[in-house]
């Protein structure tokens, strides 16, 4: 599984390199998907092709991040139904939209995860129904981060306990205020995707005995 290189290694892969260009490849690889990491990215492109673990996603994905989840299975012919059933339930895309630090008491532990939000249904412009699915650090399954957010996008957010839910992902600021007129939540803000876009983690909730 792809995940990035730590502090040590990042400073050992630039060090030979040239002042600027080693200054370049350090920003890059520390903000993997800013515009300043586009060079590097094309220029290891084929590494996009491999999955990465999921806690990968929940330390490096930037909340609004489109992500495909998959078994690494082949999908089964149409004929097959409840493989197909199966197949459906472990393979396909869904935007990152709340990270779970865990929870920790000396008589429960939660432990961390993130949610996808996979669909929403209804009819005549009315959600009856919105699917969205968690997926724990230690999940089997294979993530690929399939797109970012465009900086300049506007995040709809809501926060309890410090962790922040993203309720919508606008395309401007204006396109966001026009959703928050129709869809009330409380404590609603906004926050436009800047870049680099970094990821900050929610604390873990502790209780004491």
């Amino acid at each position: 599984m792809l995940c990035l290189p730590s502090s040590k290694t990042r400073t050992a892969l630039t060090r030979s390199l040239p002042n600027e260009t080693g200054r370049a490849a350090r920003a890059a690889l520390l903000f993997p998907f800013s515009r300043k990491a586009r060079p590097l990215r094309r220029a290891f492109a084929f590494l996009e092709e491999y999955p990465v673990s999921a806690q990968h996603i929940y330390t490096s994905a930037p909340l609004g991040s489109l992500i495909r989840y998959s078994n690494g299975k082949p999908r089964p012919p149409a004929r097959f139904r409840r493989k197909l059933r199966a197949w459906e339930h472990e393979n396909g895309v869904g935007r990152l939209v709340e990270r779970y630090p865990g929870y920790v008491s000396a008589s429960f532990n939660s432990p961390p995860h993130f949610m996808l939000h996979l669909g929403d249904y209804g009819s005549q412009g009315t959600i009856v129904l919105t699917v969205r699915r968690a997926y724990g650090l230690d999940s089997s399954l294979h993530f690929e981060i399939v797109e970012t957010p465009r900086a300049g996008s506007v995040r709809i957010l809501t926060s309890v306990d410090g962790r922040d839910e993203l309720r919508h992902l606008a395309s401007n600021l204006a396109a966001a205020e026009s959703w928050m007129q129709v869809n009330r939540y409380s404590n609603m803000r906004t926050e436009i995707v800047s870049d680099p876009d970094p990821v900050i983690l929610p604390p873990t909730t502790r209780r004491a005995a």
